[in-house]
């Protein structure tokens, strides 16, 4: 497969040479106007062809060029949004890493052009597929170990804590919580005067679909970054250990009886070979079975943008200082245009009401002509308002038999 790089990022940088690695080949690489930001050098990338690197990034979509596009975080979000988009309008396979920019609408936007495009997306969460995390899963679901579980509980550690480091890490904390536990459906943060400098001390409590208990905290590291995850129920607790290195992670589990088990034989873990592998299976699956656009499956944007929806509505509920309830809606053109009209319908109810008062008022009182034929007025509106309803059926091209009709 041939890649392209886009963006500067170490976690980008390390997917571009492990693909390498694996024997595929990196064709063009660039940050594509970003300020500030030091593009790897040729022997960083010694495959890297020298005819490629002044060729503009509008030519990855052709898909002459390269086959999958690694997106890195952008100084500016919104030209890598832009990028994004068009490269989604495109169908090019895209792998970014997470995330890779903090805007909640544009992740759904991008979801739902993705959804009619049928474009591969797919995001990098460093961990997220670790086999720990899914013996952490297993234990959820299957209370033979530690019985029910009655708590989740994750510790952060940063050695820099600002605001945009601690969304960030946030961020993809949230996608490996929602690996373990599920999707959280509800979150709260206590109300902080200065938003800014809570984050350097933030500590959230949410909730599953499950009813599962989750608190997330970061704290001040003096050494090296990590995390902890820890489970806590009714028959033991298991807590899983995650420094920087992947391949050092570590998951201890105690118990009813007292005594520990640790399980650290996944040290041969190679996460982002995992992560290439994965996103070059579903492209060729895509394209062997393009007819039947099988690749809906494969695509975790809605995940990547489930996160960062979650991440945002902490910073509501820190504003707020209230709980924040998510449904997790599923965004589309049909859906967004049902809203409009539902909106629309209760305006003209309520502007219905208000011609009752005037014409039955003002007009019998005044004894006005046009009084008495309000309500074919009236009824010509309620007319037009329901033949917009088959505007899906004519743009979408909907029928009955779609899922959005049931």
């Amino acid at each position: 497969m041939r890649f392209a790089l886009l963006g500067e990022d170490p976690r980008l940088a390390n997917l571009g040479d492990t693909a390498i690695r694996l024997g595929h080949e990196l064709v063009w690489i660039g940050a594509a106007g970003d300020t500030n930001l030091t593009l790897p050098t040729p022997s960083t990338f010694p495959t890297l062809s020298t005819d490629n690197r002044d060729v503009p990034w509008q030519r990855l979509l052709d898909r002459d060029l390269a086959d999958i596009i690694l997106v890195g975080y952008g100084t500016v979000e919104d030209r890598r949004a832009d990028q994004l988009r068009m490269f989604v309008q495109a169908g090019v396979p895209t792998l970014s890493v997470h995330p890779v920019f903090h805007s909640m609408l544009t992740y759904f936007e991008l979801e739902m052009v993705r959804d009619e495009t049928q474009c591969l997306m797919q995001h990098y969460t460093p961990g997220v597929y670790h086999p720990l995390l899914r013996q952490l899963r297993r234990m959820v679901t299957d209370a033979e170990e530690l019985g029910p579980i009655e708590q989740v509980v994750f510790d952060r550690t940063m050695t820099d804590r600002t605001k945009e480091e601690v969304q960030s890490q946030l961020v993809q904390d949230l996608d490996l919580i929602s690996r373990v536990v599920g999707n959280v459906n509800r979150v709260a943060v206590l109300k902080a005067p200065d938003v800014d400098t809570a984050y350097g001390n933030l500590s959230v409590q949410m909730s599953t679909s499950a009813d599962l208990v989750v608190r997330w905290s970061v704290s001040s590291s003096t050494s090296q970054p990590s995390g902890r995850i820890t489970l806590v129920g009714r028959d033991g607790q298991a807590t899983l250990q995650m420094p920087e290195d992947l391949t050092a992670w570590s998951l201890e589990q105690v118990g009813q009886d007292g005594r520990t088990t640790v399980d650290s034989t996944q040290n041969d873990w190679d996460d982002a070979a995992d992560a290439i592998r994965r996103i070059v299976s579903a492209v060729e699956n895509q394209a062997a079975n393009e007819s039947q656009q099988s690749n809906r499956g494969e695509s975790t944007w809605q995940a990547a943008a489930r996160t960062v929806e979650v991440a945002d509505a902490i910073e509501r509920s820190m504003i707020k200082g209230r709980t924040i309830e998510l449904h997790f809606e599923q965004f589309s053109e049909q859906s967004t245009f049902k809203g409009l009209m539902t909106s629309l319908g209760c305006g003209l109810l309520i502007a219905a009401l208000g011609v009752v008062l005037v014409a039955g008022l003002i007009g019998d009182a005044f004894h006005l002509p046009w009084a008495g034929g309000w309500h074919f007025a009236l009824l010509g509106v309620l007319v037009v308002f329901l033949l917009m309803q088959l505007i899906p059926r004519i743009v979408f091209g909907q029928t009955s038999d779609d899922p959005e009709d049931r």
